[in-house]
């Protein structure tokens, strides 16, 4: 059955390329010498959607990713207006 606050494929589109703005705003913002990239790859379950997020490259401070990944969560929240999204990170590619 399934779950009421599901998001369909194209909301889910729609969330990962807003979840990349606020990512690239924030990184530019703190002069960090990264980019975070969202995945392709997401996971709805339980009511929320998980949104895979991976650096550019091998070597990021895992504090400033944790940083970067809780601030845009709360902007989603905040300004967006979207609750139940969680930014999963991932290693590089």
């Amino acid at each position: 059955m399934s779950d009421e606050s599901e998001k369909t494929p194209q909301q889910v589109r729609q969330l990962q390329q807003r979840v990349q703005e606020l990512l690239d705003a924030y990184v530019q913002q703190e002069k960090f010498d990264f980019r975070l990239i969202v995945a392709e790859a997401y996971m709805q379950q339980e009511g929320f959607l998980q949104i895979l997020v991976l650096p550019d490259r091998e070597g990021v401070s895992g504090a400033e990713y944790s940083e970067v990944l809780t601030v845009v969560e709360h902007r989603l929240s905040r300004l967006d207006h979207v609750e139940h999204v969680m930014l999963m990170p991932a290693l590089a590619a």
